[in-house]
């Protein structure tokens, strides 16, 4: 290794924030591993020292890289995890998807519903449609946005005692056909963004490289 190496990985170490809580590391062993202390023990570090040894310093080392590129390469990142979750460590590999995935779309069966205006209320009607229910961030735009884009699109609230209207927004769902109009939307609002569909992890496009990709009408599968 060349001093010009030698120099640049110890800047890495000591620039390496903790890959969960990004809390600044300090303790060489921290340091070395890219996860500190509190999270080693909380989210799964004991799976990954009973591997062995030869597994146990692949998956060392797939976390501190993973630690080094949390802010320039997400995507990386949850190709990590997704690495992770393949050689056991499920605890691990899930509390590191859940703390750079944005975006989460699953697919489920859902009710059909139609707005009573005497009751002032949704009803079910006893059908059920396909659907991609999405849950994102909040930003401003993201219910024009399916509105322009989505034939089908639906709040969903759930009750919550804390709430001054007793209710508390969960999600969106978007009937499955319609997901198409969905990916624009989310390019839309989120370009760049990690997301989680049904296929797996995946990195948002802008709205100018969706456009592209899908300017001849087609279904999207997300």
């Amino acid at each position: 290794m060349t001093p010009a190496d030698m120099h640049h990985t110890t800047a890495r170490l000591l620039n390496c924030p903790c890959l969960i809580c990004s809390t600044k590391l300090t303790d060489p062993t921290s340091v070395t591993l890219g996860i500190g202390p509190t999270c080693r023990k909380s989210h799964g570090w004991s799976d990954l020292e009973a591997l062995p040894s030869g597994d146990n310093a692949r998956a060392k080392a797939l976390v501190y890289e993973a630690a080094c590129v949390r802010d320039s390469d997400p995507q990386r990142v949850l190709a990590i995890a997704t690495e992770l979750f393949k050689m056991g460590l499920t605890k691990l590999a899930t509390r590191i998807q859940d703390r750079f995935i944005e975006v989460r779309l699953h697919l489920a069966d859902a009710p059909v519903v139609h707005w009573d205006r005497d009751a002032r209320r949704e009803v079910e009607t006893g059908a059920t449609i396909r659907v991609l229910q999405v849950k994102s961030p909040y930003h401003a735009g993201f219910r024009d946005a399916l509105f322009r884009s989505c034939s089908y699109r639906r709040s969903v609230y759930l009750p919550d005692a804390t709430r001054p209207t007793g209710r508390a927004f969960s999600h969106w769902e978007v009937k499955y056909e319609d997901a198409r109009g969905l990916y624009r939307a989310l390019a839309t609002c989120y370009p760049g963004k990690s997301a989680l569909g049904p296929k797996g992890t995946f990195i948002i496009p802008t709205l100018a490289e969706y456009e592209a990709t899908f300017s001849k009408p087609r279904m999207v599968a997300v």
